[in-house]
């Protein structure tokens, strides 16, 4: 696959999502709580935007951060297709967003306790 995840793509995808909904960019700052000016270099590709900004983006559109960085063009995402082996496949896309919203993608042990709790439950599942 080739790897799309540039600031240019990232740049584009939420410059069209703010435009498609009609949004200034004053206005998503306050919807979102990130700063105008921020906003602006995300969409001139100048700054990429922080794990925790895209997924504000992706929270406030409705759409998957797959699909803000370039990963795939549908908007809801590749469901459950990253890592063959870790369980994450086999789980349902219900599944898998209570086990994304359960965890605290900024603790240190946030990667290896996810996926730990994700083979638990595609064991269970087989």
């Amino acid at each position: 696959m080739e790897n799309k995840m540039d600031k240019q793509v990232i740049a584009e995808r939420l410059k069209g999502l703010r435009e498609g909904t009609g949004l200034s960019q004053a206005k998503l700052a306050k919807e979102i709580g990130i700063s105008q000016p921020l906003i602006a270099r995300y969409e001139r590709a100048v700054n990429a935007p922080s794990f925790a900004a895209l997924v504000a983006y992706a929270d406030y559109f409705g759409v998957s951060c797959d699909y803000i960085i370039g990963r795939c063009d549908d908007p809801k995402g590749m469901p459950c297709a990253r890592n063959a082996g870790s369980g994450e496949k086999n789980m349902d896309a219900g599944m898998q967003e209570a086990v994304e919203k359960c965890f605290d993608p900024d603790s240190p042990a946030y990667g290896k306790f996810k996926e730990a709790v994700l083979e638990v439950m595609a064991e269970k599942d087989k």
